[in-house]
């Protein structure tokens, strides 16, 4: 297994794909944190360092360009 650093959130409100991702990023040694919409995502990241975002383009209460510049606003 491969160790690694760092936290990956993924952001997506399909739920199955959520699942899938968080599995296979899991299996792979990477620290992983999931979201269903911004809010949840904003949360996260307001609780800690993250290293990647994946997100989904079009969520229930954003779009993914939108919430990263949120996040950016909180972590430059």
């Amino acid at each position: 297994m491969v160790v690694t650093s760092g936290k990956i959130l993924l952001i997506d409100d399909d739920a199955e794909s959520l699942r899938v991702l968080y599995e296979v990023l899991s299996r792979g040694g990477y620290d992983v944190a999931c979201a269903e919409n911004g809010y949840d995502a904003i949360q996260i990241v307001h609780r800690g360092v993250i290293s990647l975002v994946i997100s989904d383009y079009d969520l229930p209460d954003t779009t993914g360009p939108e919430l990263i510049q949120q996040m950016r606003q909180i972590c430059p």
